[in-house]
């Protein structure tokens, strides 16, 4: 039997309305982010990109003390949203490097999200 993809979760996510700056091959685009974790982030964007490809991000973090993180990641999806014009595509990055105190200011971050409104 499988598990429901919230329960495979290793790390909960939380619902944010923030841009985040998004670096790839030569491009560089700002992106809503749909929902995050410690683990990853899922976004919108107008383009479509190859599962696997290497991307930079940058965002800033409102926190009593705003924080600036950076994150090394790689894309595992990329899903067209259905009757979107321009197109739209959900983007799902998993996290594979954290630059300086990233991971830690994200986890504080989350912890203080978590506490109002778990998404699952």
């Amino acid at each position: 039997m499988t598990r429901p993809a919230s329960e495979r979760r290793r790390h909960p996510r939380v619902r944010v309305d923030l841009p985040l700056s998004l670096s790839f091959e030569t491009q560089e685009t700002e992106v809503q982010i749909k929902d995050l974790s410690l683990s990853g982030v899922c976004c919108r964007t107008p383009f479509e990109m190859n599962e696997m490809t290497q991307v930079q991000i940058a965002m800033e973090l409102p926190m009593d003390e705003p924080a600036s993180i950076e994150i090394r990641g790689v894309v595992v999806r990329c899903e067209p949203i259905e009757d979107q014009e321009p197109p739209i595509h959900d983007l799902a990055i998993f996290f594979t490097e954290f630059q300086g105190e990233s991971q830690q200011r994200l986890a504080e971050y989350l912890h203080g999200q978590l506490a109002t409104q778990p998404v699952g």
